[in-house]
């Protein structure tokens, strides 16, 4: 018996090492491939819209003359007086956007030479009928702000068609008329506004 007890020791010790022997351990999982990053492809910028041409304000036409029509007040003889003397001149250098050329000339009748009444507190507003067109091609802008600088008047204006400043004409409501010669000749004598003048000849329309 003494002779199998070594061997089945040795063969105990064996099989008890093996039970004994932990697992392996798993491997580590293998990390999964990382995809690479998307490359965002930049969205197609807009091509940038011209802004649109405005479209031209003034057409060459005939020749219109426009006439100052005077009434009798104060006011519209000071007007009548610088818009026949220094505004002449500012007529003759006025250029209007869409135009590189002045728009008017100057009609070759001797300038006003007279003096300009003194405005007062009863005669300082200078009431004017204006012609649509001529008001729309920003020459009185450039006219009526020099006209009170220079004389101490303030113009009020209103414009209209040939009918308006014929109601106008009619009525005396206002103290000058500016308007196309050929509506003013077509209102014969007019009461209230005896004196007339050539103010400016223009070859282009208002559009």
């Amino acid at each position: 018996m003494k002779k199998y007890a070594v061997p089945l020791f040795l063969a105990a010790c064996l099989l008890l090492t093996a039970c004994g022997k932990a697992p392996d351990e798993p491997a580590a999982p293998t990390a999964e491939p990382t995809a690479a990053p998307e490359t965002l492809t930049p969205e197609p910028t807009a091509e940038p819209v011209p802004e649109p041409t405005a479209a031209p304000r003034f057409a060459v036409g005939d020749e219109t003359v426009y006439v100052l029509c005077e009434g009798r007040s104060d006011g519209a003889k000071a007007l009548s007086r610088w818009l026949r003397s220094e505004g002449k001149d500012a007529a003759e250098s006025f250029i209007p956007d869409g135009l590189d050329t002045p728009m008017y000339t100057i009609p070759a009748a001797e300038r006003a030479s007279e003096e300009i009444p003194a405005a007062t507190d009863e005669t300082r507003l200078v009431r004017v009928a204006a012609d649509a067109q001529l008001l729309e091609s920003g020459v009185l802008a450039a006219w009526l702000p020099a006209f009170e600088a220079a004389s101490g008047y303030v113009a009020e204006v209103y414009a209209g068609d040939a009918s308006v400043l014929a109601a106008a004409a009619a009525a005396g409501g206002a103290d000058v008329l500016l308007m196309k010669k050929t509506d003013a000749s077509a209102l014969g004598t007019m009461t209230h506004y005896p004196l007339r003048y050539e103010l400016v000849s223009t070859i282009y329309s208002v559009l």
